[in-house]
C-alpha cells in the first residue's frame, strides 16, 4: 500500500499524535495495547478488515471503534475486532490489514503492533430531520455532542457514523453537521435516506446473531413472538415481502425496542488537515453541472467482476444524468476514482449476488474496485458523482463545428491585430461551450 500522508505516531510517554502538513492532535487516539502477531484471523466473506483479540480484550474495549498501527513503518487502518482464543497480548489479523500494514508475515512473532482507540460522539436517539436541511444532507446534533465534533474534531474534513451492531456505515463532511441547542444529548437527527443507509429502518434481512437475538427476546411476549415470526422467515431472515404497512411500523418499532439506537460517529483519520486539490473538476463542475448522490455499496454480476465498470439502477443514472459507458466518480474517505456504468438491467441476476436490498440504494462494484477505494464491508456508502470532466471531454467533441465557427466570427485567422482576436477568443469560446453545454446541465435531477 502507498504511504499515507496523515500521520500516526506514538510518543515515549504513550501519546498518540496525529499529523498533517504543519497541524498535529494528540486528543483523538489514545493506546490500548501492543500486541504480538499470532498468525491470520479467519473472517466473514463480507468483512476484509478483520483482527482477532483475546475474550478479555474484547470485554475491555467494549465495541469501541479501533485502528491498527505498525510503528515500524508508520501504516495503519481501521480494523474491526473478532473474539479468538488466543492470549492477551496476542493479536492475529487477515490477509487485508497485513497488507495494509506492509506486514509479509502475520504468524511471525517479533512483529508487535499497536491498538489504538477512537474518541468518539454516540447517538442513542434518532428523530425525523428537518425539512430545510433535507436537500443537503445535513446532520444535527445537540449543543455537547456539536461541541467535541467542533472542537477535538475540528480539523478533521470527513466523520464517519457507523451502526454498532450492523457496522454499516456513512462518510459526511464535518461542515454537514448543524447544531440544535434544543436537543438533548446523544440524539441526532437524519433524513429517511441516512435511517436507511444507517440501517435505522427496517431492515430487509437480519444477520444470524440478530435474528437470534430478537427471536430470544421476543419470546416472553406472544404478540411480539406472533410479528416477529410474520416478520421474518427463519430460513433466509428476509423480511416479508407482504407485510402491511402497519405491521411493518410495529416490527420496526419492535426492533429498536430490543435494538436500541446506537450510532457512534468518529473522524475519518487521513482526511484530518488534508483538503483535496480540485481546480479542474470544479472547473468541469461549472460547465457541466455536477450531480451526486450516496448509495450503498454491493457486489455487481458475477460476470463484471475484475472490469473496471459499476451497476446501477436505471433511475438513478437519470437523476445523475449519464447514459451506458458514461463514467462517474466513485468516493469512499479519503480516496476516489473514476469508473465506467453500465445499468442493471437483469434484477434477478443482482439480486442473486447480494443481500436483500432497494435497487434504488444499491450501487454493484467489483472486489479490485472496492479494495482500491478501501471499502472493507459490503454495507459501506459510498459517495457517486458524475465525472464531468468525462462528460466535458466527451462534448468538447461535438462542438469543434460551434468553436470554429467563434473563432472566424471574430476574424482571428484573418484580423491585423491577432492579439485582439485571440483575447475575444478566449472570452467568446468558453461562453459558446457554456450555452452548448446547458442541456447536460438540464439533464441532472440529483445535485
Amino acid at each position: 500500500m502507498s504511504k499515507q500522508p496523515t500521520k500516526i505516531t506514538v510518543t515515549d510517554d504513550n501519546k498518540v499524535c496525529i499529523s498533517c502538513r504543519g497541524r498535529t492532535n494528540d486528543e483523538q487516539l489514545s493506546v490500548f495495547s501492543e500486541l504480538s502477531c499470532a498468525g491470520i484471523a479467519k473472517r466473514s466473506s463480507d468483512v476484509l478488515n478483520t483482527i482477532s483479540l483475546s475474550a478479555s480484550n474484547m470485554d475491555k474495549l467494549d465495541g469501541a471503534p479501533l485502528t491498527l498501527l505498525n510503528r515500524s513503518n508508520g501504516m495503519y487502518t481501521d480494523v474491526v475486532a473478532a473474539k479468538a482464543d488466543i492470549d492477551d497480548d496476542k493479536i492475529k489479523i487477515s490477509n487485508y490489514v497485513a497488507e495494509w500494514l506492509g506486514i509479509d508475515d502475520a504468524a511471525n512473532d517479533k512483529i508487535t503492533l499497536t491498538l489504538l482507540t477512537n474518541k468518539t460522539v454516540v447517538a442513542s436517539k434518532v428523530t425525523v430531520q428537518k425539512i430545510d436541511f433535507i436537500k443537503n444532507d445535513y446532520i444535527v446534533m445537540s449543543r455537547p455532542d456539536y461541541d467535541v465534533v467542533a472542537g477535538s474534531m475540528a480539523n478533521f474534513r470527513l466523520l464517519s457514523i457507523s451502526n454498532g451492531y450492523t457496522g454499516e456505515e456513512m462518510i459526511v463532511k464535518r461542515d454537514h453537521i448543524k447544531v440544535d441547542g434544543k436537543l438533548a444529548k446523544g440524539e441526532i437527527l437524519l433524513n429517511k435516506k441516512q435511517r436507511t443507509y444507517l440501517g435505522l429502518q427496517t431492515p430487509l434481512y437480519l444477520p444470524q446473531h440478530l435474528y437470534d437475538k430478537l427471536k430470544a427476546a421476543t419470546k416472553i411476549d406472544k404478540e411480539e413472538q406472533k410479528l416477529f415470526n410474520r416478520g421474518y422467515d427463519p430460513e433466509t431472515r428476509m423480511l416479508a415481502d407482504d407485510l402491511p404497512y402497519e405491521a411493518t411500523r410495529a416490527l420496526n418499532k419492535l426492533v429498536e425496542k430490543y435494538l436500541p439506537t446506537n450510532l457512534t460517529i468518529r473522524p475519518v483519520l487521513q482526511s484530518f488537515n488534508n483538503k483535496p486539490h480540485r481546480f479542474w473538476s470544479r472547473l468541469a463542475d461549472f460547465f457541466v453541472g455536477k450531480s451526486t448522490m450516496p448509495l450503498v455499496c454491493r457486489r455487481p454480476y458475477d460476470t463484471d467482476e475484475g472490469s473496471d465498470v459499476v451497476r446501477m439502477s436505471k433511475s438513478n443514472m437519470k437523476l445523475l444524468g449519464i447514459d451506458n459507458m458514461d463514467r462517474v466518480i466513485l468516493r469512499h474517505k479519503n480516496k476516489s476514482l473514476s469508473v465506467a456504468v453500465l445499468e442493471i438491467d437483469d434484477n434477478d441476476m443482482f439480486y442473486k449476488e447480494n443481500l436483500p436490498i432497494n435497487i434504488n440504494n444499491a450501487i454493484g462494484i467489483p472486489v479490485h474496485l472496492r479494495k482500491q477505494l478501501g471499502i472493507t464491508r459490503l454495507n459501506a456508502v459510498v459517495k457517486v458523482d458524475r465525472d464531468t470532466g468525462f462528460i466535458f471531454r466527451k462534448s468538447i467533441n461535438e462542438q469543434i463545428v460551434p468553436i470554429l465557427l467563434t473563432l472566424f466570427s471574430v476574424n482571428v485567422f484573418r484580423d491585423e491585430n491577432i492579439w485582439k482576436s485571440i483575447l475575444m477568443s478566449l472570452l467568446a469560446v468558453p461562453i459558446v461551450v457554456y450555452f452548448n453545454l446547458s442541456g447536460k446541465r438540464n439533464q441532472r435531477g440529483a445535485k
